[in-house]
């Protein structure tokens, strides 16, 4: 892993460096949401899930490829997960998994426009490195409608999954830029699906089939690096 990072920063140097790239290039900040959820299969039929919203923060680094294309790194700070609710009988248990990672898409930017406001395009592959734990939280639990979480000890309401610490996955993406003076305000809008079974394996066979999935909203601001 961190000679995939050391190789991923040398790249970006190169890049940085080469006459190619010597047209004006953007470095700055974004946050945003993430509509989390993940993807079982076979999924067990008392499971319902649904989306968890998490938080994005980080970067976006912009290099000008000429034309009207560009190379967007955004590295981000991003809450996974999803909701799942499970009923057996007249037993209901609602549970948050949570995981966060750093997720870091490598993306292929074409503009649409030439004009000072410009709509764009997005696609390309995602790394995604586990930070901590993935853990099932429950939330609530009841039986017949009556709400017993209280009684719950606080050490069985937090569980550790088994979880594989590296995804890969694919973005799509679209969004707009506006811009400030010799910056840029961009809003955009992506979904990144996960390729990678985040279960880790029993006895050398995968019970079940985990993946990924989410709907990022992000803002931020582009500072010119000049060219």
């Amino acid at each position: 892993m961190k000679n995939f990072i050391i190789i991923f920063i040398v790249v970006v140097l190169i890049c940085w460096y080469s006459p190619v790239f010597s047209q004006t290039n953007y470095i700055g900040p974004m946050v945003g949401l993430n509509l989390a959820n993940m993807n079982f299969s076979p999924k067990p039929p008392e499971f319902n899930l649904s989306t968890r919203t998490g938080f994005v923060a980080g970067g976006a680094l912009l290099i000008n490829l000429g034309s009207n294309f560009y190379l967007q790194v955004e590295p981000a700070y991003m809450q996974k997960g999803t909701k799942v609710t499970i009923e057996e009988g007249n037993e209901k248990a609602e549970a948050t998994v949570k995981a966060n990672a750093l997720d870091i898409p490598v993306l292929l930017k074409i503009n649409l426009g030439q004009g000072n406001t410009q709509p764009y395009l997005l696609v390309g592959p995602t790394l995604g490195l586990v930070l901590g734990d993935v853990k099932l939280v429950l939330d609530k639990y009841t039986v017949d409608g009556q709400d017993l979480t209280s009684l719950i000890p606080a050490d069985e309401k937090e569980q550790k999954l088994d979880s594989k610490d590296t995804e890969f996955g694919v973005s799509f993406g679209a969004g707009v830029m506006f811009p400030i003076s010799n910056n840029q305000l961009f809003i955009e809008g992506g979904y990144n699906l996960g390729l990678t079974n985040m279960a880790e394996e029993t006895d050398g066979d995968e019970v079940v089939d985990v993946k990924t999935s989410g709907i990022q909203f992000k803002v931020g601001i582009l500072f010119s690096l000049g060219g």
